[in-house]
């Protein structure tokens, strides 16, 4: 990958699964330079719980690095390509986070094994050149000309990420276009006004095909939490004739009210997989964004763990009569 000539599609494929950022005293700073950050849907990865942060950088640069909650170390690392050509992901399974001096990682379980009909030519690697102790990380980086019996002083490991900021939910103001009891059609529906309550958004359009197997887990859901006070919402997104959406909530008998003509909000919330998920806390602030709608109930579970976070424990149950949106004229501004 250093030679010029040599560097085409496949080379600089095997250079993106190498990830130089490993081998770096400090770790992923690269990546983050001149580049913007946010926290995306978190996932299981070989069996860990996983945070997703994803990392932008201009010209249409993406990442997607999916941190274990649990040693703060990656378990995979997604490359966007440029121009819609795909995506290169590195899978790291089985990972083992050890803190003795003596690893059970030895040289001779590197070591590749001689094919039949080959000998070896094995050179010594020439010793590294010192380098100044004064850096962010002095342990990766040991005194070459340090004594064998003589220790050095082990570093302070370095203190645990600060958990992101929770992200204030965008507010937004949509007509009705079906409505359900408490909630007239053609009256408008703020997010403001339901600040208090645990509310929750599904973002969908007729067209996706895993809408109508989602919506029958949707309402579920909406049955064993309404009476807790939480607020269910469905917006529709990209779709040709609003009588479509209106006729699909009838067919599917969704009963949640359907707010018209979202587009802008789903931007605004980062969607990008139909249908969408978003559950917001009584604070107003997100608590969780599903992208997409997975089977087998996986994508329930997720949205009934972010509902019973942002009610917290030991909430009480609200009445039902309760759990319907406010009913409120337009802002005449």
């Amino acid at each position: 990958t250093l030679d010029p000539a040599g560097r085409n599609k496949t080379t600089q494929g095997c250079k993106e699964l190498r990830q130089d950022e490993f081998l770096k005293p400090v770790p992923i700073v690269q990546s983050l330079d001149k580049a913007t950050a946010q926290m995306g849907t978190s996932e299981t990865v070989d069996g860990v719980e996983c945070d997703a942060v994803i990392i932008t950088r201009q010209p249409n640069r993406t990442e997607r690095w999916y941190i274990a909650s649990t040693d703060r170390f990656p378990r995979r690392i997604v490359t966007v390509m440029p121009g819609g050509n795909g995506e290169i992901i590195l899978d790291l399974s089985g990972v083992i986070i050890e803190s003795s001096d003596t690893p059970s990682l030895t040289p001779a379980m590197m070591r590749l094994s001689l094919p039949a009909g080959f000998a070896e030519d094995r050179r010594t690697a020439p010793p590294p050149a010192p380098r100044s102790t004064n850096m962010a990380n002095p342990a990766a980086n040991p005194n070459p000309n340090s004594q064998p019996g003589h220790s050095t002083p082990k570093p302070t490991p370095p203190a645990p990420p600060k958990p992101p900021e929770p992200i204030v939910a965008p507010d937004f103001d949509l007509v009705v276009g079906r409505g359900i009891e408490g909630v007239a059609t053609g009256t408008h529906v703020k997010l403001a006004d339901l600040k208090g309550s645990v509310v929750v958004l599904d973002f969908f359009g007729t067209w996706t095909l895993a809408a109508p197997k989602w919506h029958a887990e949707f309402k579920s859901l909406a049955t064993e939490n309404t009476t807790k006070g939480v607020k269910f919402l469905t917006l529709n997104v990209r779709e040709k004739s609003g009588d479509a959406a209106i006729a699909y909530m009838e067919r599917e008998k969704v009963g949640a009210p359907l707010l018209m003509n979202a587009d802008a909000v789903a931007k605004a919330y980062g969607v990008r997989v139909y249908p969408a998920t978003v559950v917001i806390g009584k604070d107003g602030k997100i608590v969780e964004l599903i992208q997409g709608s997975r089977s087998g109930g996986e994508s329930k579970e997720k949205v009934q763990k972010a509902i019973e976070k942002a009610l917290g424990e030991g909430e009480a149950a609200k009445p039902a009569e309760e759990s319907a949106p406010t009913d409120k004229p337009a802002d005449p501004k």
